[in-house]
């Protein structure tokens, strides 16, 4: 019985030491990066999203951080400052309606020449349509237009994705002549004796709105949802979020669509950032605070900047890292990433391996309720890059971890209490007669 009650408070002494410091790193979290795509007005978001997301898994696997990123996260702080959003759909509509004016009119030439401009808006500005007729009517008055100049496989191609958006479309027999009903209703039939591909879409936060080819189709979640092989523009709305939205190219979809909401910036864009994030060698106060705000906003460690253009067939991508504390301010940095989309990922793996200052910050362990970003304002220990922007980054240094909070004082201690406890508990297995502590009973 003493035995076990000696065991029993050996257990609860070791406890007692070990506990506070087992919290403390249950409740961590791992450091973590957003990254912040500028607006672009002449990179398609197809095109987009794989840069976004190739940079988001290269910093997550090289720093073995969180990361967010995406188009989402810049919308929800520039808006659409700067995309060129609003100007592709009203061109996208105006081409539209001038392509199906010129059919009704007869000239077909000029029919194919709008759709073929309305078809490069819609790489755009797709998501941005909810009006299913403008997206079908592009498609269906091109093909009917092919047709008019006998090309009629790439009219059929044409009549399948305006039928992938929209199965329920019909052409009237008295609008229309028979062989032009013919070659719809042949390729309307291939259409639906496929397989449609049942889609399950859900956000995080749930209930936001979907739109799909500009149709409302409810809330999330949203289970088996038909959707047939061809280019679809998916939008998620969510009020106090930023719109998500997705490019589906053509082909069979995927069979679930998650969509993680971004909650709205407060306030104006911070113009500034986008003056000065890549273009000036050195950030001014003014824009460190901007840039503090951000980080504190998206809880973020660190923020990764990302521009990018597109001049002729190539790619340039500019880069910034900010990293919260130590505070440090990289050098902005401009690659060309080419023309093949397919050769940007191991250009990509190379510029993530610039971000040395995430090294800081990759591995740390924060206790869960620690505010990342603080509104600091008026600190001034942004310094001039010592080593002329070559290989680290500028940066200042703070004061170390306290000693009692350090992992080899913690280290020191679990040793010393497991041994301990090690030697207690061999030395109370023996012979109670040759314990050397005995405890009388109080008489």
């Amino acid at each position: 019985m003493k035995r076990s009650a000696l065991l029993v408070c050996v257990c609860l002494l070791f406890t007692a030491i070990g506990l506070p410091e087992a919290m403390a790193q249950g409740t961590a979290r791992k450091a973590s990066v957003t990254i912040l795509p500028f607006p672009a007005r002449d990179v398609p978001p197809s095109d987009m999203d794989h840069i976004l997301a190739t940079m988001a898994q290269q910093v997550r696997s090289l720093y073995r951080v969180r990361v967010l990123s995406g188009r989402a996260v810049g919308r929800s702080v520039w808006g659409t400052l700067g995309s060129g959003l609003e100007e592709a759909a009203m061109r996208f509509t105006s081409k539209v309606d001038e392509g199906k004016r010129a059919y009704q009119s007869l000239k077909v030439s000029k029919t194919i020449k709008a759709m073929k401009e309305a078809q490069r808006q819609e790489e755009f500005c797709g998501p941005e349509i909810r009006d299913t007729t403008a997206l079908t009517d592009l498609h269906l008055y091109a093909g009917l237009a092919l047709l008019a100049i006998g090309d009629k496989a790439k009219a059929a191609e044409e009549f399948r994705q305006a039928i992938a958006q929209n199965n329920e479309l019909s052409l009237s027999t008295k609008r229309f002549p028979p062989d032009v009903i013919k070659v719809f209703n042949q390729t309307k039939r291939r259409v639906l004796n496929g397989k449609p591909t049942m889609v399950t879409l859900v956000s995080k936060p749930p209930g936001a709105t979907v739109y799909i080819d500009g149709q409302t189709r409810g809330t999330t979640p949203i289970h088996a949802t038909p959707l047939y092989a061809g280019r679809h523009f998916i939008r998620f709305q969510l009020e106090g979020y930023s719109p998500w939205t997705i490019n589906l190219p053509d082909g069979a979809p995927p069979s679930e669509i998650k969509a993680l909401m971004v909650p709205l910036w407060a306030g104006d864009p911070p113009e500034d950032i986008l003056a000065a994030g890549i273009s000036d060698e050195q950030m001014d106060e003014s824009v460190l605070s901007s840039m503090r705000l951000l980080a504190g906003f998206f809880q973020a460690d660190a923020l990764v900047l990302v521009s990018v253009s597109r001049e002729n067939q190539d790619y340039h991508l500019g880069v910034r890292l900010y990293v919260v504390r130590p505070e440090v301010v990289s050098r902005a940095r401009l690659f060309n990433l080419g023309s093949n989309l397919g050769g940007f990922d191991r250009k990509i793996k190379g510029v993530a391996s610039t971000f040395k200052a995430l090294k800081r910050v990759s591995g740390k362990a924060y206790v869960a309720g620690h505010t990342v970003g603080d509104n600091n304002e008026g600190r001034k220990d942004y310094l001039p890059d010592p080593n002329g922007g070559k290989d680290d980054p500028v940066g200042v240094t703070t004061t170390g971890t306290k000693w009692y909070k350090s992992w080899w004082f913690w280290t020191i201690v679990g040793v010393s209490v497991a041994g301990t406890a090690t030697g207690l508990a061999l030395w109370m297995l023996q012979p109670e007669e040759r314990w050397t502590l005995v405890v009388q009973p109080h008489l």
